[in-house]
């Protein structure tokens, strides 16, 4: 819960709902929102206002199974037309390959204790790229340099990852930008998020995929999508940065 005060007799405040609240807790909520606000006894006057504005999040458990998680992703991207991607962590699971994305749902599976159902996940996460060739999809990737760097796989494995980067730069479906460890950041590096045609944002957790459709939350998203992407470089220097990632490898 969120608080501003533009002047004296102004209060906004937006309440997150998780979705299990009943109307009673809705209540005491605004009762506690309130409260403290009597001490002044003057007429608020016209132009007073209280705002509330009610959003409910809801937490996807990562995942129940991860094959079934994976399978319920890509349903939401085959309804998106516009995606923007911004990952900080691992390649987006649209440029994984089948080395790489094994190494990464094993590592997931084993940090979870959840089924081992690797080789049905890393199917379902190698389908996703699909996406980048059929259906008029248009994806605008920026990822932090560090991901380049990160041992998440064997050096063979991470070496067939990065040059499948460098593949994947010149489709028409994709704008990749990359982010320099040495830029001068006016946006600090983020969790991973996918925001679909400005209608919902996907965010990564190590437990969850949290899914935003509250449009002040929209808006933020897009508004550090923004801010990354002034930071990002591309073309030929993003190959450069790829290339010395591979080159670190040998």
């Amino acid at each position: 819960m969120s608080f501003a005060a533009a002047t004296d007799f102004v209060l906004t405040a937006r309440i997150q709902l998780s979705g299990a609240q009943t109307l009673h807790d809705l209540h005491e909520a605004l009762r506690t929102l309130t409260h403290g606000l009597s001490w002044d006894t003057r007429p608020a006057g016209p132009d007073a206002a209280l705002e509330v504005t009610l959003g409910k999040r809801q937490e996807l458990p990562l995942h129940a199974t991860h094959a079934a998680g994976l399978t319920r992703f890509n349903t939401l991207h085959e309804q998106t037309r516009i995606c923007r991607v911004h990952v900080s962590n691992v390649p987006p699971g649209f440029f994984q390959t089948l080395g790489f994305a094994t190494a990464l749902m094993e590592q997931i599976t084993a940090f979870q204790s959840t089924p081992d159902d690797v080789t049905e996940a890393v199917a379902a996460r190698i389908a996703r790229c699909r996406f980048l060739y059929e259906g008029g999809h248009r994806y605008g990737f920026l990822m932090e340099e560090s991901v380049l760097r990160y041992q998440t796989a064997v050096p063979e494995a991470m070496r067939g990852q990065l040059r499948h980067l460098l593949a994947v730069i010149p489709l028409a479906s994709v704008s990749l930008g990359i982010i320099p460890s040495t830029a001068r950041r006016t946006v600090w590096p983020l969790e991973a998020f996918y925001v679909h045609d400005d209608t919902m944002a996907v965010v990564e957790t190590p437990t969850a995929e949290i899914k935003v459709a509250q449009p002040r939350e929209l808006a933020d998203y897009a508004k550090a999508f923004t801010g990354l992407a002034e930071m990002a470089m591309y073309g030929d220097a993003d190959r450069a940065l790829i290339r010395g990632a591979i080159d670190a490898l040998e």
